[in-house]
């Protein structure tokens, strides 16, 4: 018997192809993109679009059709341009909290968009931080 989610989820990605898990990989990321967890959470026309995305990008039995890199880029829209500003505004808000305010922690989400590939450059920016999810927030912590 399962104990928890977790265990289901486990239990689940064994019983799925490469292929199928590669699909729900994904799926999962082009849903970061519009900032939500589930189809459901969009509007009609933001659904239309994501679905026209998830179709536009990936090929029945053979998987993506370009990397999850180009794939976040062009759906997520981010280009070198926002990415910069994206930067500078945290870059802002880390001046901030070494000036002792907002607590030393920054919600990424006052950027925009975030995803995943946003916070994998903050990471490696930022290696002596740590980001964490709250609330469905991504939050940057700066360790001291």
């Amino acid at each position: 018997m399962m104990k928890n989610w977790k265990q289901f989820n486990e239990s689940l990605n064994e019983a799925l192809s490469p292929l199928q898990i590669e699909y729900r990989a994904y799926f999962k990321e082009l849903l970061s993109c519009y900032d939500v967890k589930s189809p459901s959470k969009l509007s009609e026309e933001k659904k239309k679009e994501f679905f026209d995305n998830v179709k536009k990008y990936w090929t029945k039995g053979k998987g993506a059709t370009k990397s999850l890199e180009e794939i976040k880029k062009a759906v997520c829209g981010i280009t070198e341009n926002n990415y910069s500003q994206q930067m500078a505004v945290v870059k802002g808000e880390i001046g901030k909290i070494k000036k002792g305010e907002d607590g030393g922690m920054i919600d990424l989400g006052i950027v925009g968009q975030t995803s995943d590939i946003f916070i994998e450059n903050i990471k490696k920016t930022y290696p002596d931080a740590t980001v964490s999810v709250i609330d469905d927030r991504y939050i940057m912590k700066l360790v001291e």
